[in-house]
C-alpha cells in the first residue's frame, strides 16, 4: 500500500533534508519557505506515510523507494 504513495518534488526535497539531519529551520531557509510551511509539509508527510516521527518517515521512504536513490 505504501508503495502507491506519490511524493511531490517538494515532499521529496523535504524528506531528503530530514534524512541528512537538517533542522526544520535549515530546510525552510534552503527552500525559501517559511518555517510554518515546512512544519505543515512535515505533518502532511507523516500523515501520508503513516509515520510518527522523522526517522520512521525516512525509513518508509527509502524502504519503499519513494524517491530516486543516488
Amino acid at each position: 500500500m505504501r508503495n502507491q504513495i506519490n511524493l511531490s518534488p517538494r515532499f521529496r526535497e523535504i524528506v531528503i533534508g530530514i534524512s541528512y539531519g537538517k533542522t526544520r529551520k535549515q530546510i525552510a531557509y534552503e527552500t525559501g519557505l517559511s518555517l510554518n510551511t515546512i512544519k505543515t509539509y512535515i505533518t502532511r508527510l507523516y500523515q501520508k506515510l503513516g509515520a510518527v516521527n522523522a526517522p520512521e518517515a525516512v525509513r518508509i521512504v527509502f524502504e519503499n523507494k519513494l524517491i530516486p536513490q543516488e
